[in-house]
Parts: structure tokens; sequence; C-alpha cells
């Protein structure tokens, strides 16, 4: 993650970084048989909402970076 905050601006690699709590919910599920409360799968479609709007929107300054750079 450091190498991904070093190359790209951190309001795009923030929300991305929230997914590790939506995969810990699907592994507790998958091993313990935890089933997530109406809660927990609200937050984590905002979680991915706001994974896929900051990945797939410009940024504002409308500058962007050359790859491997």
């Amino acid at each position: 993650m450091s190498k991904a905050y070093a190359l790209a601006p951190p309001g795009k690699i923030g929300p991305l970084s929230y997914l590790a709590i939506v995969f810990s919910g699907l592994f507790a599920w998958a091993l313990w048989g935890e089933v997530p409360g109406w809660s927990s799968w609200a937050g984590a479609g905002l979680i991915f909402a706001a994974s896929l709007i900051s990945v797939y929107l410009p940024s504002k300054s409308g500058k962007t970076r050359p790859a491997g750079v």
C-alpha cells in the first residue's frame, strides 16, 4: 500500500483500503458462518461504491500520472 500511496493521489487509494473490512466480513461468513446484518451489507455497498467512484471518475485537476512513475 505504501507504494500505491507514493504513485497515486491518496483520494484515489484511500477508499480501496476500506475493502479490507468487507473482505474480513466475507471471511468470517465463509469460515465461521457469521451472517452479516443489514447494516454490514449497506456499509459494504457504500465501500464498493466509493471504491468504484474513486477509480473511474477523473480527478478534478485533470492531470494524470504517467504509468510507472
